[in-house]
């Protein structure tokens, strides 16, 4: 098992410089979920990342995005694949509501089975396509995403599905100049809020978490 005593001061050390706190409990969470990801890594593709970098490039890389969520937010993370970063965020924050929306089965399986063996009650799993959502007429005080569409067309199907005037949209990337930009002059009706910039620990990848509100009138 990977959560000992070393790796869960690691992971707590971590998220303290991104401006996180975790308790041991929420830490060794954390990490049994990277113990399932990486059991079932085995059989089901999930992640080219080495287990040895996880703890860096999945959790830390996912807690980043925590300092911009309002208490007791009901997030949706579209295309969450393997949980990321929407059910890391759930992990580490109770308050949170965490609707993880994933198309593929076989990942939907993964993620229930996390789901079920943490015993967290503040995540769901919706095996559907995003784009049902907004047929559905679903609303969420955030929506995010960690590499599911081009940020343009990721704002563009989220902002739809945010409350105006006060909904998050939060884009997580890479270096990116120019983003909110780009943006901004490509979808109606969205306004940029802030960018949290960020250097993960111990590895020194750089990491940018955009927000952007859809406006109240249009």
């Amino acid at each position: 098992m990977s959560e000992g005593p070393v790796e869960i001061s690691a992971l707590r050390r971590g998220a303290s410089e991104l401006g996180v706190e975790l308790d041991d409990g929420s830490a060794q969470r954390l990490l049994s979920y990277l113990d399932s990801l990486y059991r079932w890594n085995r059989k089901t593709r999930l992640t080219a990342v080495a287990r040895s970098d996880a703890l860096r490039l999945h959790l830390l890389d996912s807690l980043t995005a925590l300092p911009l969520l309002p208490l007791g937010a009901r997030l949706a993370d579209l295309g969450s694949g393997a949980g990321l970063p929407g059910l890391v965020l759930a992990l580490a924050r109770p308050d949170l509501d965490v609707s993880l929306v994933e198309s593929r089965r076989r990942r939907c399986s993964f993620l229930s089975e996390v789901v079920r063996e943490s015993g967290v009650d503040n995540c769901r799993v919706l095996n559907r396509r995003a784009e049902s959502l907004v047929e559905e007429g679903r609303v969420f005080d955030c929506v995010i995403s960690r590499a599911f569409k081009t940020p343009v067309e990721f704002v563009r199907l989220a902002a739809s599905l945010v409350h105006a005037g006060r909904g998050r949209v939060l884009v997580m990337s890479g270096p990116a100049p120019g983003l909110a930009e780009e943006v901004c002059a490509r979808v109606a009706g969205v306004e940029f809020e802030e960018c949290r910039d960020v250097v993960l620990p111990d590895g020194g990848e750089r990491r940018m978490v955009w927000s952007f509100s859809r406006r109240r009138f249009t």
